[in-house]
């Protein structure tokens, strides 16, 4: 089976652009993946006081979308996310 091709958005409000590397680490495992733009900073649109770190990454994954979503979600709740 090739591996399909998806573009995620990663997303951290966290104080630093760590959990966004993190995921990467995480994303890493389950197939070739590609930053494809530099990790974004900047102030929270429901509270500018929270900063938020976003980052678009293609992930090429061997499974079906479920099997996917069923990875991320893992990886989710291994990075601490409720």
């Amino acid at each position: 089976m090739t591996a399909s091709r998806w573009l995620l958005l990663l997303g951290s409000t966290q104080g630093s652009d760590e959990r966004i590397h993190a995921a990467l680490r995480e994303l890493r495992t389950l197939g070739e993946t590609t930053l494809r733009a530099p990790i974004q900073h900047g102030p929270g649109s429901r509270d500018a006081r929270r900063n938020y770190f976003n980052a678009p990454v293609e992930l090429g994954f061997d499974g079906d979308a479920d099997e996917l979503v069923a990875a991320l979600k893992a990886i989710e709740t291994r990075l601490g996310r409720d």
